[in-house]
């Protein structure tokens, strides 16, 4: 068995046993379980998941020296319920995470096997509590009985008091609000996009993260073409119904070198260039609206979003917000158009955020 194969698992294997030196072998496993498999074998059907959040929530102490996200490596963290003060909404987007994390995270039996071994060469090294000889006792009994998932041991579980989600990290709401945090207090100067389908939330998640964590916004929405710069070579093109030109001339450059971003936002109902903006530099800008994430605006991005819907559900939001007359455009030409650039670029399957909101 070659560990460097596993050199990411066993990385995180040697972080957990430093932080949780009363790691039995059956939490180790787990955690391992966990990094293979995800948590799909925890969901029956997504109501009773969120009544069993809920209940798990009420009886875990909020404790603000736990971590917030914790990486298990393969893409996937645990997200600590008493790490926040989660309000109902914030407990029904955790479960969503959850549940669309279970969905789509796919594990293989063999690959988890191969973990295992990595776990034995590991074990021989004397990195846990517990020798070679006795996971291997164990080890020979729960394979034999099909690798079933695990409970944490008691020991483990009085000393840590471990309540969690496992939840793919780009396709959570939460991870990605903890990470922009982190990002804030670093002090540094990042610049997030957050694109993706019409009316898939993009404004909405924008605006909700920008008020909790006090972040500025710029709205793609400013830098449609005007009149004279849509020529029939420009928009043959995809992705070019916008004026990224503009937008990186006068907002990402200007922030990423800590200076004021100064534009005149476009108005499509009036067809002209409004009053002067002024975005100060900021440690997080959120970049939020389709094409955001345009190849010629890529790179001056710390992370990028990606919000996605239903078809069903999105024409169901445009004609609530838009009304039937404007839907019929967006069939026909806004959504084909987006659904041609984000195909051309990639942009759904690059972006680190993967997000339903």
């Amino acid at each position: 068995m070659d560990v460097d194969h596993h050199e990411e698992l066993c990385q995180v294997l040697a972080d957990h046993a430093r932080r949780y030196p009363l790691m039995d072998h059956r939490d180790v496993i787990k955690l391992i379980f966990q990094n293979e498999f995800g948590g799909e074998h925890l969901i029956s059907e997504p109501n009773a998941t969120l009544a069993w959040l809920r209940a798990e929530r009420a009886s875990t102490p909020y404790d603000p020296t736990v971590s917030p996200v914790e990486d298990i490596g393969n893409g996937m963290v645990r997200v600590a319920l008493a790490a926040m003060e989660f309000t109902d909404s914030a407990l029904r987007t955790l479960n969503r995470d959850f549940v669309r994390s279970a969905q789509l995270h796919v594990g293989r039996r063999k690959t988890f096997l191969e973990k295992l071994d990595a776990l034995r060469m590991l074990a021989e090294d004397r990195l846990f509590a517990f020798t070679r000889q006795e996971l291997e006792r164990y080890l020979e009994g729960y394979i034999k009985s099909g690798c079933c998932p695990l409970s944490h041991s008691p020991a483990y579980r009085a000393a840590y008091r471990p309540a969690y989600r496992v939840v793919k990290r780009c396709n959570s709401l939460v991870a990605l609000a903890w990470e922009l945090e982190r990002l804030r207090d670093q002090g540094g100067r990042a610049l997030v996009a957050i694109d993706g389908r019409c009316a898939s939330g993009k404004s909405s998640l924008a605006a909700c993260l920008a008020q909790r964590l006090g972040l500025p916004i710029v709205h793609m929405d400013d830098f449609f073409l005007r009149p004279d710069q849509r020529t029939r070579e420009r928009l043959a093109k995809p992705g070019e119904n916008v004026d990224h030109e503009r937008f990186l001339a006068q907002v990402l450059e200007p922030l990423a070198a800590g200076k004021p971003a100064v534009y005149r936002p476009y108005s499509c109902r009036t067809g002209t260039l409004g009053e002067e903006r002024v975005v100060e530099p900021a440690p997080v800008v959120l970049v939020e609206g389709s094409y955001s994430c345009h190849p010629e605006l890529w790179d001056c991005y710390t992370r990028r979003v990606f919000l996605t819907v239903e078809p069903e559900e999105q024409l169901r939001r445009i004609q609530g917000r838009d009304g039937l007359d404007r839907l019929k455009d967006f069939r026909e030409r806004w959504i084909p158009l987006e659904e041609r650039y984000f195909s051309a670029f990639q942009i759904e399957d690059r972006c680190d955020y993967q997000l339903e909101f």
